[in-house]
């Protein structure tokens, strides 16, 4: 099947794989042979997470059954829905844009892990199978251009650094589940599926994850490697971020040697500041004496003047 003919080319669905294809590839060109991909097992996975895509942007938009059928139709195959589309920007834009795009890519993750059983299971990935606030933003690359494709083959163009809305997820998931330190994490995750819901059933994964060995000696290193980072890491980032916009909630799930790092870090802020202030204000008075002085050395030059001259200084 050619795919690059005039019927397909244009269908949303073969320009997002064009795109996804060219920086999987790193091709600059605009060409890329989508029948050698199409040959390929790789490219069954990509269909499976565009599909992904659309169904997870089309729940949190709270589509009908029947809107997201015309959606997928327009993505999958290209049948025009004026209607629908313009009904998709405008939740999407109601609501906040990279917001709804990263709860896509966290579904999406989702996805990924209830349809792969052991795709990398005794690999370097293990830790993808744990939840997307674990993953790390450089792992969730696919993710994140597929779910960009898709939105903007709906109109939706999101051109801003995202890594900070996955970092902010990042905190509230760790404040929420009240992971403060290693051995927190490694507990959870010897919980199973009881801490990320997407691994019910899947037995051989979970029998890995219940072996503390293999989670602290594997698992965990994988995670401060490739993945999220280390957990002090992880709370370092989180005071940073409280610290640039506190609410009272989370200060309130901070450890107590946190908040007192915190009010140690913004008192020794508020010192430094004012410092600056006070040195502000020495040289501001310094330059209100250097201008007094000066204009009290010209009142005195001219009145030496005028006493050669004899004109009166007024």
């Amino acid at each position: 099947m050619n795919i690059e003919n005039d019927d397909k080319k244009n269908i949303p669905y073969y320009k997002i794989m064009k795109k996804v294809l060219r920086k999987v590839s790193d091709n600059k060109s605009d060409e890329v042979d989508l029948d050698y991909y199409e040959k390929t097992n790789k490219m069954g996975e990509y269909r499976e997470t565009v599909l992904s895509a659309v169904n997870n942007l089309s729940s949190i938009l709270d589509l009908s059954d029947s809107q997201t059928n015309s959606f997928r139709n327009y993505i999958m195959d290209g049948i025009e829905s004026p209607e629908i589309l313009e009904l998709i920007r405008s939740r999407t834009l109601h609501a906040v844009p990279a917001e709804v795009l990263i709860e896509t890519m966290s579904r999406m993750h989702d996805d990924w892990v209830r349809r792969n059983d052991s795709e990398y299971i005794d690999g370097e990935y293990n830790h993808k199978y744990l939840p997307f606030e674990l993953v790390g933003w450089k792992d969730l690359k696919q993710e994140l251009d597929i779910s960009k494709a898709v939105m903007e083959e709906v109109g939706i163009k999101i051109s801003r650094p995202l890594e900070y809305d996955y970092q902010r997820r990042v905190k509230t998931f760790f404040l929420n589940e009240d992971i403060k330190t290693t051995e927190d994490l490694e507990n959870k995750i010897l919980s199973g599926a009881n801490f990320y819901d997407a691994l019910k059933g899947k037995d051989q994964i979970l029998s890995k994850f219940s072996d503390k060995t293999y989670v602290s000696d594997v698992i965990i290193p994988q995670l401060e490697i490739a993945g999220i980072g280390s957990v002090d890491d992880v709370r370092e980032n989180i005071l940073k971020q409280v610290k640039r916009n506190p609410t009272f909630e989370d200060l309130d799930m901070l450890t107590e040697e946190e908040q007192q790092k915190m009010y140690d870090s913004l008192n020794s802020d508020v010192k430094k500041l004012n410092e600056k202030i006070e040195r502000q204000r020495i040289i501001q008075s310094i330059m209100e004496k250097a201008k007094e002085l000066k204009r009290l050395k010209e009142q005195i030059a001219e009145f030496e003047k005028s006493k050669t001259t004899g004109a009166v200084v007024e």
